[in-house]
C-alpha cells in the first residue's frame, strides 16, 4: 500500500518502521523525529496538512498515532521511553 501512494522518489528516503517516541514526561502525543515520515503519512492522509514540523520533529496526539498503528501496523511502532 505505501509503495502505490508514496511517490517512487521518496522510496529510498522512508525508512520503515516509522518510529514514534514516547515520552515520560508528555503524556498527549508521540514524537516523530523523521520528515520524511511525516510527509508520507500526510500523503496517506493519516494526520493533517496542518501538522506542523519544528526543528525536524513533530508532536502527534496519542490517538491519531494509536489508529495510524491500526491501519498500517507493519510500517509504524511506538518506542517507549525516548
Amino acid at each position: 500500500m505505501l509503495g502505490k501512494k508514496i511517490p517512487r522518489e521518496m522510496h529510498a528516503q522512508l525508512r520503515l518502521p516509522i518510529l514514534f517516541f514516547a515520552s515520560p514526561d508528555v503524556a498527549d502525543s508521540f514524537l516523530c523525529t523523521d520528515e520524511t515520515a511525516i510527509k508520507a503519512l500526510r500523503i496517506l492522509g493519516e494526520i493533517s496538512e496542518m501538522r506542523t514540523v519544528h526543528e525536524g520533529k513533530c508532536r502527534v496526539s496519542r490517538p491519531i498515532v494509536y489508529a495510524i498503528v491500526r491501519h498500517v501496523p507493519a510500517a509504524v511502532q511506538i518506542v517507549m521511553g525516548a
